[in-house]
């Protein structure tokens, strides 16, 4: 999920929570939504790499603010890739998302040879 260049600035980014850390207690489908979401606020399928600018800014908003900032603003191709593929942010999709993860960590490191981990 590197740039076309092959350029990554990890010390410029912070992970992100798509679901956010603290939404507003009206936002996010409300206090039911909020309780399932909450359980899956550290999945992996959560979360994603986000400059630290654009973070701050998008930090806890709802998903389709979120959405546009990552289309839109972002450099990352792991943030794009989310705006791309979901029009909305619940619990199936944060599942979906951990399952193309998991994935693709299988397809770059072979986990049966410890020297290519």
């Amino acid at each position: 999920m590197e740039s076309k260049t092959k350029e990554k600035k990890t010390h410029e980014c912070t992970l992100e929570h798509i679901y956010p850390v603290s939404p507003a207690p009206d936002e996010w489908g409300g206090e039911d939504n909020q309780n399932q979401m909450e359980e899956y606020l550290w999945h992996l399928g959560n979360l994603t790499m986000l400059g630290e600018r654009l973070n701050a800014k998008v930090k806890n908003q709802e998903f389709g603010t979120k959405k546009v900032y990552y289309a839109k603003r972002s450099e990352l191709v792991m943030a794009r890739q989310i705006a791309k593929d979901h029009s909305k942010w619940d619990v199936d999709e944060i599942k979906k998302r951990a399952k193309k993860l998991v994935k693709m960590t299988n397809d770059i490191w072979d986990f049966d040879n410890p020297s290519r981990v």
